[in-house]
């Protein structure tokens, strides 16, 4: 007779290629963030199929959409995304940078494999429940825009997690472990507007206020900046308008979006607050005009202790994963794309994951062309909308391996390898143990009051603040 975890395990792999199928699909669509209409309607449809009650249109986000099955409590809830990045357009299985249309989007980030893991997660456990007659609810929220639009923290201002018990989440990586948070970033990205006046630049230069002048001042400032912030803050920007293209007229217009990230929204606001006096600094020396629109805020993810134990229990239970001599070929082929410098980063993670190994085993370790191991990424000061949701309710951030050790976020590597075998065999990982840490909590009252317990001890007089811009 099979325990629990082999039934689980059994009814992901039983439904495995409806999954599989439609990541790739959603692959081919590459829509960007609140664009992803196909993307959102085969999820919907698919979860619809498997039984779930599905609402979609949710928190007035058109590709947002909720499925659910059972009723009362414990109520579990599992994150899918499903938006691509732009400019990222890459053929699959191809080695080298080669974009089936140059400047579109792509799936860098694997959103495509984090949703459809997420929905096979949640059919598991609801065939699971249904065929043994258990209560609870299980529970799938389709969330558009975590790559710079932050959708989850719009369901959450529209209570959409009020009645949640424990929230889980996994994301796509090139090593195996759950995430603690600590080296997550909280996130502001805001644009600054400057206006000026114009004139010819030669005839009558005294009669012109130069905006463009007054952004290049700004970006001056803020390298200076850099050297006076905390060594894990990051500052970055794009500037958006430069106000034209004729040298010849004083460029009464600019713009640029800039990103401040921190490991604390606490830092992360007072850096903020240093981006604006340096914008209204280089507008004051140009005499034009500054206003900044504030278009995006996250915090920075925690890990509920009970939820973390539960993903670390259950995903080195099902490690290591099988892979075939020739996907460990196609492995090494793209590991060859990766620069060297990496190399140090990853052997200090296999170290500290592994401080008993030797030498020769860690560096055995690292020539793996697939982690099939638990290992801690350290250094990934990435920041994600499912921060938010953590400091709402009991939570954690699984990583599942889909790409080889060492593969960089946000690439044509990560976006090439999409539709691979490694790929599909990391999604089908991070479906079982989402689906068991589910179960953990859906069928033991005691382990969800203990969840509640770590994460009032954890937020102490904490309290969440949503960093969105108010609803206009």
């Amino acid at each position: 007779m099979m325990n629990r975890n082999e039934s689980v395990e059994k009814l992901v792999e039983e439904k495995l290629p409806i999954f599989t199928k439609a990541s790739d699909q959603i692959w081919d669509y590459a829509e960007l963030m609140f664009q992803e209409k196909k993307s959102s309607a085969l999820h919907a449809e698919i979860m619809q199929e498997q039984g779930f009650k599905v609402e979609r249109g949710v928190a007035g986000m058109e590709t947002a959409l909720l499925a659910s099955y059972g009723s009362g409590h414990p109520v579990v809830a599992i994150l899918g995304e499903f938006d691509a990045l732009p400019g990222l357009s890459q053929k699959p299985d191809c080695a080298h940078h080669d974009p089936i249309e140059p400047g579109m989007p792509g799936h860098g980030c694997g959103h495509h494999l984090l949703g459809c893991g997420a929905m096979a997660a949640c059919t598991a456990v609801k065939d699971y429940l249904q065929a043994n007659h258990l209560p609870g609810t299980i529970r799938y929220y389709g969330c558009p825009a975590e790559e710079g639009g932050a959708g989850k923290g719009i369901m959450i201002r529209e209570g959409l997690f009020e009645d949640v018990d424990i929230v889980l989440t996994w994301h796509p990586a090139s090593f195996n472990y759950a995430w603690d948070g600590s080296d997550c970033l909280a996130i502001m990205m805001s644009k600054y507007s400057f206006k000026g006046i114009s004139s010819h630049a030669a005839a009558s230069p005294q009669y012109g206020r130069s905006a463009l002048d007054a952004l290049e001042l700004m970006n001056v400032g803020i390298q200076f900046l850099r050297e006076h912030v905390a060594s894990d803050t990051r500052i970055h920007y794009a500037i958006t308008n430069t106000g034209g293209t004729a040298p010849g007229v004083v460029q009464s217009e600019a713009e640029g979006v800039y990103t401040v990230r921190a490991l604390q929204v606490s830092d992360m606001l007072q850096v903020s607050e240093r981006v604006d006096k340096i914008a209204a600094g280089a507008a004051m020396m140009t005499e034009t005009t500054m206003s900044k629109e504030l278009i995006v805020g996250m915090s920075n993810l925690r890990a509920t202790k009970a939820v973390f134990d539960r993903y670390v229990a259950n995903l080195k239970s099902v490690l290591p994963v099988d892979f075939t001599p020739e996907e460990e070929a196609y492995a090494r082929e793209f590991r060859k794309t990766y620069p060297d410098s990496d190399i140090p980063r990853m052997l200090s993670s296999i170290k500290r994951s592994y401080p008993e190994k030797s030498a020769e085993e860690v560096h055995e370790m690292l020539d793996m062309p697939m982690p099939n191991y638990y290992c801690r990424e350290y250094g990934n000061s990435a920041s994600t909308d499912a921060g938010d949701v953590t400091w709402v309710v009991p939570g954690c951030q699984l990583h599942v391996a889909c790409y080889p050790a060492g593969t960089p976020f946000h690439t044509w590597q990560m976006t090439t390898m999409g539709k691979s075998a490694l790929a599909h065999k990391g999604m089908a990982t991070a479906a079982r143990v989402l689906a068991m840490t589910a179960l953990d909590f859906l069928t033991d009252e005691e382990l969800t009051r203990q969840a509640w317990a770590d994460f009032k001890e954890m937020m102490g007089d904490e309290k969440y603040t949503c960093l969105l811009p108010p609803v206009k």
